[in-house]
């Protein structure tokens, strides 16, 4: 049945040329950041989404959903800076973002995964200021209560990293490993 099949599909794209972008980044360490004025960045770039959903029964459904974002951000200020036509700090150039869901019921099963390519953590693009990129994966178990007509509480508890990658948002900051988090959720009207 044509009804319980969902496909949807988004794609969009951009170009900008900013002038005076403010861009703040640590410098020494976590607690130490720096203001800079980029005089100007050029940005172009896509986003990509694409999801599906199959209703298998009354109480089994699933869904797919991935997105991909391209991001070139350019400082083109200075024609003789070591900087020029390098990438922006901290700006990755891609990133890719997936969710597989099973539902059965109020209950559900999610694997997700983000994927952030290299960055660098200064303007000027060389191999001491360059990030790792890196993939992660979460597992995440939740359930939905409705308690009454306006009321319901929803309860998820969540394996992030599943893979224990080592990365770093932030240079020479790690991010945690393989961690739990548990939500609790109160929606009313």
């Amino acid at each position: 049945d044509h009804n319980n099949i969902y496909v949807g599909f988004q794609a969009g794209a951009y170009y900008q040329q900013i002038k005076n972008m403010i861009l703040t980044i640590p410098t020494k360490n976590l607690f130490v950041w720096s203001v800079q004025n980029i005089g100007k960045n050029e940005v172009r770039g896509f986003d990509v989404i694409g999801s599906f959903s199959l209703k298998l029964s009354k109480n089994w459904s699933t869904q797919l959903t991935g997105n991909y974002t391209y991001q070139q951000s350019l400082d083109i200020s200075d024609p003789k800076s070591p900087s020029y036509k390098n990438q922006v700090a901290y700006n990755p150039l891609h990133t890719i973002n997936s969710d597989l869901t099973i539902n059965f019921k109020q209950l559900g099963l999610r694997l997700s995964s983000f994927n952030c390519s290299e960055r660098y953590a200064l303007n000027q693009n060389i191999p001491s200021n360059r990030i790792e990129g890196f993939t992660t994966y979460d597992l995440s178990l939740f359930n939905r209560f409705q308690l009454d007509q306006n009321n319901s509480i929803r309860l998820q508890l969540s394996i992030k990293n599943i893979s224990n990658e080592s990365y770093a948002f932030v240079k020479s900051y790690v991010m945690p490993g393989r961690h739990l988090l548990f939500t609790f959720t109160y929606a009313f009207l």
